[in-house]
């Protein structure tokens, strides 16, 4: 799959010893999954309906495999790899995703977002768009715990669209952990412990939702009023920092009227990206016929 099929002239770099992951990119570049979630963005501002199924995975099989590589990463997460793999072997694109080790990974929810905005914009209800972000999810995701924590995930985004006060802002964030850790995060938080005890003790570093999702929250929870802080400690937490961040960034921009224009303008794409989120907004918000 590497090199041939996805991840074009990419090869080169796998199994090979003290590779970075996203090797040759440089500061201001999209990992893989940022672009999957722009891809989802240009889907469903191309059309005033409802987010089709068939229109994303389609759009998705073409941006991945464009020649040369339509994104500067190298990684590529075993969703992608597992999803090509069976497309290769004759299967149909809405049966291609896999389940593996890591299937249930922060990496997941990068492109649910979007698709929330899009869907509550429209004036769907919470139950409708759980659904709908459940199907998405199965296209690569077939996984129950993460379509549980996506379903939290859903009611987060949703709640905060709202414009909850702070208080508001908190409860929401404790509600999203509930059932879904085995670690009390009201009483983690009252416990102020360091960071790095937190996320490396408590909580794995790595991308498996059980771990990343009640980072995310607990990141979100404490640095409430510091976004700036919450990704800095974020991303010197190490581990799948670049997912965690993307998801952490999406709350932290909903709970905050603070707006992140001095980073986002250090984006490469950032004018690219700035008109694909007007276009989903003015399409999703746009008068019913």
């Amino acid at each position: 799959m590497v090199g041939d099929v996805i991840l074009k002239d990419k090869a080169q770099f796998w199994d090979q010893p003290n590779v970075h992951y996203h090797q040759g990119m440089q500061a201001g570049e999209n990992t893989l999954n940022a672009h999957c979630a722009r891809v989802l963005m240009r889907t469903l501002a191309s059309s005033p309906q409802r987010y089709d199924r068939q229109a994303f995975v389609n759009a998705y099989i073409d941006f991945m495999t464009m020649t040369p590589a339509a994104h500067p990463d190298t990684y590529a997460e075993s969703y992608h790899r597992g999803f090509f793999a069976n497309l290769a072997q004759g299967r149909k694109p809405e049966n291609c995703g896999i389940i593996t080790h890591d299937t249930a990974s922060i990496g997941a929810l990068v492109t649910i977002a979007p698709l929330v905005f899009s869907e509550r914009l429209k004036g769907i209800s919470e139950d409708e768009i759980k659904i709908t972000c459940r199907a998405h999810l199965a296209l690569t995701h077939p996984d129950e715990s993460l379509m549980q924590v996506c379903d939290s995930y859903v009611q987060l985004l949703c709640g905060l669209m709202d414009g909850p006060d702070e208080a508001g802002v908190k409860t929401l964030l404790l509600d999203a952990s509930k059932g879904l850790t085995s670690t009390n995060l009201a009483g983690l938080l009252k416990r102020n412990v360091p960071d790095n005890q937190v996320v490396g003790q408590i909580f794995s570093r790595a991308c498996y939702i059980s771990d990343s999702w009640p980072v995310v929250l607990y990141l979100a929870y404490k640095y409430q009023n510091n976004p700036w802080q919450a990704l800095r400690v974020n991303t010197n937490l190490g581990g799948d920092n670049v997912h965690r961040g993307i998801v952490l960034g999406t709350l932290l921009g909903l709970q905050s009227d603070i707006v992140a224009t001095s980073w986002f303008e250090q984006l490469v794409d950032h004018k690219e990206i700035a008109h694909e989120i007007e276009a989903l907004i003015r399409v999703a918000s746009a008068p019913k016929p």
